[in-house]
Parts: structure tokens; sequence; C-alpha cells
């Protein structure tokens, strides 16, 4: 057990803490979901999509009560949309890593805990012969 070794890993996963506390105050506007491209037949009899020539098409899609919600955009939301959805994944991600290194933090100071009161056994000894 390092205590000095751990202290600095700790001071380290404060210091990219903080990192990720500039996405969390920094961000603005956030829309839940994601958007993707993909091909669609659009059922009008005569169209191209009947030979096989499909439409470009932008969708929006998230999630609510468990279920997938599907929306077509127009091509000028499209970058309005991508734009706030990738600012919802990238403050989810930062998130889901501020829980895992406050998990580690929380070892680590555990861990520097037990290697403090190891050191300093013999004061914890010495209260209690005295009778104390």
């Amino acid at each position: 057990m390092d205590i000095s070794r751990d202290r600095q890993r700790l001071r380290g996963l404060f210091y990219s803490q903080m990192r990720l506390m500039q996405i969390f105050l920094g961000t603005r506007g956030l829309v839940k979901g994601g958007i993707y491209k993909t091909r669609l037949k659009c059922g009008k009899k005569g169209c191209r999509c009947e030979r096989g020539e499909l439409h470009e098409v932008w969708m929006f899609y998230r999630s609510e009560e468990g279920k997938t919600k599907i929306r077509t955009l127009s091509r000028e939301d499209v970058t309005e949309y991508g734009k706030y959805t990738r600012s919802y994944q990238r403050y989810r991600q930062a998130r889901a890593e501020l829980v895992r290194l406050q998990k580690e933090q929380i070892g680590l100071i555990d861990q520097i805990e037990e290697g403090l009161r190891k050191e300093n056994w013999r004061i914890e000894q010495k209260l209690f012969r005295n009778g104390r």
C-alpha cells in the first residue's frame, strides 16, 4: 500500500473531474435522442423509389417511456438537431465518466484511510493501553 501514489492518483482523478465540469457548466441546449440518415420508399405510385431508387431521409429518434419515437427531419433541421443531440450524447458520456471517477475516488480515499490508520496503529494502541 503506497499512500503517496494513491494521493497522486486521487489528485489526477480530481483534475479529470474538473475537466468534465467544463462540459456540464458550458453546455447550452440539449435534445435527448439522435439523428441518422436512411433510404426509404415513399409509397407513391410511379415514383422512382418503386424501381429501387430510394429517397434519402434524415430521421430523429428518441426514447419516451420505454418506446422509441421516430420523426422525419427536414434538411434545415438536420444541422440544428444534430448539434443538440451530439451535445446531449456528450453530456451523458461525461456524466457516466463522472460516476466512474467518483467510484474510483471513493475507493482511493478508503485505501488512503486504511493506510494512514495502519501507519498510526501505535497511537491507537497507546490510547487504549493507558486505560482511556
